[in-house]
């Protein structure tokens, strides 16, 4: 046999064996995604100690309650009481067809992330992605 022709079979072999790696990956994302974070119970309020800025920063840079495009917006805003600061996500064209939040409740020296969901439940609120809750988790305790 001749050289080039191994070549080309090890560079065959070389890309099967490549594209199997990266679909299984993609296959293991997806469970992730799914699966596992369908099964993992978590809490509907968490309590962290720092600056809520930071967190709030970190928060939005990583979250997917915070990502827009043409039928989906994100606002920030303080409500009452005053020491409250909710972020919310409204999905809808013409009209909200379902919305998420998150309050962020301030103390003196530590602060509370609340889903939204669990206060003022309606029939187009939704609970916050467990994603997003792990994702404010990291940031909560200032792993990411």
């Amino acid at each position: 046999m001749e050289p080039w022709v191994k070549r080309q079979r090890f560079a065959d072999r070389l890309s099967k064996s490549i594209g199997v790696i990266l679909v299984l990956l993609v296959l293991l994302y997806l469970a992730l995604q799914t699966t596992i974070l369908s099964v993992i119970p978590f809490p509907k309020a968490l309590t962290f100690q720092g600056d809520h800025e930071e967190f709030i920063e970190c928060f939005e840079q990583h979250a997917t309650l915070a990502d827009v495009d043409g039928v989906t917006s994100y606002r920030r805003d303080v409500t009452r009481p005053e020491n409250r600061i909710r972020l919310a996500q409204v999905q809808g064209f013409l009209r909200a067809s379902a919305s998420r939040a998150m309050f962020i409740d301030l103390g003196e020296d530590h602060f509370q992330i609340v889903d939204g969901y669990y206060e003022n439940r309606h029939e187009r609120s939704r609970p916050i992605r467990k994603y997003d809750m792990m994702i404010g988790w990291l940031c909560g305790t200032g792993n990411l």
